[in-house]
This record gives structure tokens, C-alpha cells and sequence, in this order.
């Protein structure tokens, strides 16, 4: 399992974290989303056999939202 801190600018409202959770949440490989508004973070355990990185960015940035940065992280 890994995990991925993003930083996420656009977003202003629990409408917005539910795009993205809804987002990343359809995919399998997704274990766990949190979505931190006020920090502009979001928060993803994945499978990291089935995801990487960059899809996750791209599955974000589908939905309007644009990632600033991404550090990984050991769960």
C-alpha cells in the first residue's frame, strides 16, 4: 500500500472534496481518500501495483481541480 499527499488548489467547499472523492473512489486501487479543504490536501492510500502517481494527479485534475505538488508516502 502506498499513499499520496497532494496539494490542490481550487478547491472551496465540501461539494468540491466530494467531486474528488467520488472521483478517486470509483477506481479499485483506491483504498482511502481524505480530502482537507482548509489545508488544500488531499490525502490517498492506493495499491500502488494497480495506480502510480500520475494517474491520481490526472483523475484530480479531470475534475477541475488543478495539483500543485505530490509527495509520497509510506502507509
Amino acid at each position: 500500500m502506498q499513499g499520496l499527499i497532494l496539494d490542490v488548489e481550487g478547491m472551496s467547499c465540501k461539494h468540491c472534496a466530494h467531486s474528488i472523492m467520488k472521483a478517486l473512489l470509483i477506481n479499485s486501487g483506491i483504498t482511502e481518500v481524505d480530502v482537507k479543504i482548509e489545508e488544500k490536501k488531499v490525502y490517498v492510500k492506493y495499491t500502488n501495483t494497480q495506480l502510480d502517481k500520475e494517474n491520481i494527479k490526472s483523475m484530480i485534475e479531470d475534475t477541475g481541480y488543478q495539483v500543485k505538488s505530490m509527495e509520497e508516502r509510506n502507509v
